[in-house]
């Protein structure tokens, strides 16, 4: 699988992020002028339809990634996503005849379709757009661009900079709105289209049938030849083209703890409990600040307590003291401490001055502290009256007539869990206090508590942390991977030793291309990114590496595993081979069908009805499915998807019986007893029009969302027919 269709089936919540990321960094970059200052080495990383972009050019959009949590793999994956999008999106756009005009780029800036990014850079806090500002820097822009170079500060080149890029963004999403404007227009639905298209899914159909199900032949009848394999994929071409790849067998160290980290952890955790239970008050706070441990501010009840193997002991515990060191649900090495006992309120009344804020927005955020700060002084002083602060200030409309009493509150709060773990964990009685909340900031007063079931809270001071392997043992782990490399030096020798021994792991990897960096989930970034470069570039069959590849987990910056690869097959650009065993499998489950269904279908030569099928099989049975609709292929009845069933029942007449015919499942032959059409179309523009935005959402479902997730899907459309010359894998 390529690294691509890895990414979106592993990693989809990193390279969404990736996305995000991107989008906001820019929209298409120009890479026939970005990076290409003076001295510039021409290092060529990609040949893009005959267009060379250098490495400078892919290296400012793997720079727009900085700060992005993911592998650097990753983002030069997502970045390269990036550019050759962006690449191929300019070329389509200019065999089009597509532009930007110099006037609609003055429009974009100071007329009346000022451009989002434009008003995004320029806007003002709650006055809109700063229209001036834009005058004045777009002037200053034309202005520098007069100057020569040896004129120019270092200031001034940095502002041209920063401008151009500003309106070659502005310029390419003018460029792609006009572009999917251009597509929306080719979609057309006619009316006879869309009424036969709502007729036949809205019918619905009840019919006999009769089937023979492929695994009813015994897989001896059957003779299947590698030649049969590969005709078929011939014949399929588009389903099995592959780029160069390779398939890798290895070897795998995993490196845990050893007995003696597991007692040095437990050393450690022991000397810590008998130390933090000496200690109290702000000796508490300072020996957990020293040894990293967590200061939990809430108030724990059993009920929300998620560790059941401690819970008895736990909640019998007094204030001050210390239980472990003990393994927690989660495997790690733990211990707690007993902060606080209190026994917690059913509810609690409070009341509050409240100011809406955008979480968003950092400015409002501070204009809102800022005020309830100024209002908190002044009730700290003693110089001003909480219910006149509540009828000038608060926004809460359904408490400003109350002095802002919101009555008790009870847990599960609709405020959340912030407001929640403040009035009932935090928060002192008759203190001032500010919080912030989902949507608002709150200056709040807790006024009188309320008690019944007497249930005990306890806060907490914990720290829990895995059991990891030491320097010593990582390096003992790569002494016995060396010493596998050294004496294994063929894929046989590898794979015969490996299964002599029961604590290593062989695995393999399939259709691996050139910039791909994953083996597995648990094993991918630079290491992998390396085998796989060293099995396209240097590995001959067979071989065995020359190095063993530690593979870090970035987790915790610790050697998880070591792993000794070995190539076992190199496939060039073309057709996918019947030697990779997961084609083989695919292929040989369709022509296996395949020539069950003609063994079938040969049997049944001359049956005209349903019965004569079950006389021929005795596994043919006559069944009923009703109510079938056609635009919902799954068939309860017949326990899978069987569109062909739908199909030829729409072209049956009521009564009469269909040919035999093969399915996904098996041979098939049905008797329709009945065909329902569905109500008549009421409204006929209104359908037409669903139609053509149904279209336009199946074709360019990212269009709508972003210029960037449309390039992308441009990319993938037309991707196959561009020529591409990629040589990252040299560069990287």
């Amino acid at each position: 699988m390529a690294v691509l269709g890895k990414i979106r089936n592993q990693f989809g919540w990193v390279m969404m992020g990736l996305v995000i990321l991107g989008i906001g960094g820019f929209l298409f970059m120009d890479v026939s002028s970005v990076g290409r200052g003076m001295g510039a080495q021409q290092r060529i990383v990609a040949k893009i339809n005959g267009e060379d972009v250098l490495r400078e050019d892919f290296d400012v959009y793997i720079k727009n990634y900085e700060g992005a949590q993911a592998s650097q793999e990753q983002i030069r994956e997502q970045a390269w996503k990036d550019l050759l999008s962006n690449v191929i999106y300019k070329q389509q756009a200019k065999k089009l005849g597509i532009v930007v005009t110099d006037e609609e780029l003055t429009d974009l800036f100071t007329g009346q379709n000022i451009s989002p990014l434009v008003a995004q850079q320029f806007a003002q806090m709650g006055a809109g757009v700063d229209r001036n500002m834009i005058e004045q820097q777009r002037n200053a822009y034309f202005q520098a661009k007069e100057k020569s170079a040896s004129e120019l500060t270092n200031q001034e080149i940095q502002f041209l900079n920063a401008w151009e890029a500003l309106e070659k963004s502005v310029a390419d999403e003018q460029l792609s709105a006009k572009y999917i404007a251009m597509l929306q227009k080719g979609v057309y639905a006619p009316a006879w289209m869309v009424n036969a298209e709502y007729a036949r899914k809205n019918r619905t159909y009840d019919f006999n049938f009769s089937r023979v199900l492929y695994a009813d032949v015994d897989n001896a009848e059957v003779s299947i030849s590698d030649a049969d394999l590969s005709a078929y994929i011939q014949a399929n071409p588009k389903a099995y083209e592959r780029k160069a790849n390779v398939s890798i067998e290895y070897v795998v160290f995993d490196v845990q703890p050893s007995a003696a980290d597991t007692a040095n952890f437990e050393k450690t955790y022991a000397s810590m409990v008998a130390d933090f239970a000496k200690t109290s008050g702000q000796g508490d706070t300072t020996y957990a600040q020293t040894n990293r441990i967590q200061l939990d501010p809430i108030y724990y009840t059993e009920e929300k307590w998620q560790d059941a193997s401690i819970k008895d002991t736990l909640f019998s515990m007094d204030k001050g003291q210390v239980y472990g060191p003990y393994y927690d649900n989660l495997g790690q090495i733990k211990m707690v401490k007993v902060m606080d006992r209190k026994i917690m309120p059913d509810s609690v009344a409070c009341r509050h001055i409240m100011k809406p804020v955008n979480r968003r927005d950092i400015n409002t955020m501070q204009a809102a502290y800022v005020e309830l700060d100024s209002l908190r002084k002044l009730l700290v002083a003693g110089t001003a009256n909480f219910n006149d602060l509540v009828a000038a200030h608060s926004m809460d409309m359904s408490t400003k007539d109350k002095g802002g009493k919101m009555g008790y509150r009870g847990r599960g709060d609709s405020y959340g869990a912030p407001f929640e773990n403040f009035i009932f964990d935090v928060g002192q009685k008759d203190s001032f206090e500010i919080i912030q909340t989902q949507n608002a900031m709150h200056l709040i007063q807790i006024t009188d508590y309320k008690f019944g079931e007497n249930k005990v809270g306890l806060r907490l001071a914990y720290k829990s942390e895995p059991i990891l392997p030491s320097a010593e043992t990582e390096r003992t782990a790569e002494a016995k991977a060396n010493e596998f490399m050294a004496n294994n030096r063929t894929l046989e020798e590898l794979k015969a030793a490996a299964k002599k021994n029961p604590n290593l792991r062989l695995s393999n990897a399939a259709g691996l291309e050139i910039n791909d960096y994953v083996l597995t989930q648990g094993l991918q970034g630079a290491e992998a990114a390396e085998i796989i470069k060293w099995a396209h570039k240097e590995a001959k069959d067979g071989e065995v590496a020359g190095r063993i590849y530690p593979f870090t987990d970035p987790k915790y910056n610790t050697i998880a595993a070591v792993v000794v690869p070995a190539l076992a097959k190199k496939s060039p650009e073309g057709l996918a081979s019947i030697e990779d065993n997961s084609v083989r499998a695919e292929v040989e489950r369709i022509v296996r069908n395949e020539k069950k269904a003609e063994i079938i279908l040969k049997k049944l030569e001359g049956v005209t009805s349903l019965e004569a099928m079950a006389g021929k099989y005795s596994s043919a049975k006559v069944e009923t499915a009703n109510g079938v609709r056609y635009d919902a292929p799954f068939i309860r009845e017949v326990g899978g998807v069987e569109p062909k069933l739908t199909a030829v029942a729409d072209v049956l007449e009521t009564g009469k019986v269909s040919k035999p015919f093969a399915g996904e499942q098996g041979v098939y032959m049905i008797q329709l007893i009945n065909k329902q059409d569905g109500p008549s179309m009421e409204n006929m523009p209104n359908a037409v029009q669903q139609k053509r935005n149904f279209v336009m959402r199946s074709l360019l479902p990212a269009a709508a969302a972003s210029p960037a997730g449309f390039r992308e899907m441009l990319l993938g459309a037309i991707q196959d027919d561009m020529n591409i010359k990629d040589n990252r894998a040299d560069m990287y």
